[in-house]
C-alpha cells in the first residue's frame, strides 16, 4: 500500500509559493508545510525513500538523532523541493556544516610515519654471516628446483 503524495496545488494552498512560513525554527516550517498540504509523515518518508522517524527528527529539530549535519541539510532541502517551499528560511534554521578540523602536527612534513622498523628491530648484536648463510642456502635451493623443472620438461 503505496500513498502517492501530490503536492500539485501546493501553491494555492500557500499563497503562490513564495511566501515565507511563519515559524519559529526549522522544523516547524517543515511540519508546517506538510500539514498544510495535508501530506502524512509516512507518505512523505515514502516519497523520499527515507525511514519516517528521521523526519520526524527533523521536525522535532533534533538533529543529534541524525547522522550529521550534511545528511540533516540535504534532507531539509528534499523536503522543500518535494512540498514545493522555499528552502532559504529552513536551511537559516538548521545548523551550518563545520568542517573537521586536523590536528596540527608541530614536526610538520617530515614526520616518520613509523617509530620502528624492520631494519631497526633487529639487534647488531646477531651473527650477520649466519643469516646471510640462510639467504644463500634458500637461493641455491630455489634455483635447484627451478634448474630441475626445466630439465624434466
Amino acid at each position: 500500500m503505496t500513498e502517492v503524495v501530490d503536492v500539485s496545488n501546493a501553491e494555492q494552498q500557500v499563497g503562490g509559493g513564495t511566501g515565507t512560513l511563519p515559524s519559529s525554527s526549522a522544523g516547524q516550517m517543515l511540519r508546517q508545510a506538510r500539514e498544510q498540504r495535508q501530506v502524512s509523515l509516512q507518505s512523505l518518508a515514502g516519497a523520499l525513500k527515507v525511514p519516517a522517524h528521521k523526519l520526524q527528527a527533523l521536525e522535532e529539530d533534533r538533529w543529534d538523532l541524525l547522522t550529521d549535519s550534511v545528511f540533516t541539510r540535504s534532507l531539509a532541502l528534499s523536503v522543500c523541493r518535494v512540498l514545493q517551499i522555499p528552502s532559504a528560511p529552513v536551511m537559516a534554521g538548521l545548523p551550518k556544516h563545520e568542517a573537521a578540523k586536523l590536528a596540527s602536527n608541530p614536526e610538520g612534513i617530515n614526520t616518520p610515519f613509523k617509530e620502528k622498523t624492520l631494519r631497526s628491530l633487529m639487534s647488531p648484536t646477531q651473527d650477520s654471516g649466519s643469516g646471510s648463510a640462510v639467504k644463500l642456502g634458500v637461493a641455491v635451493l630455489i634455483a635447484a628446483i627451478g634448474g630441475a623443472g626445466l630439465y624434466f620438461l
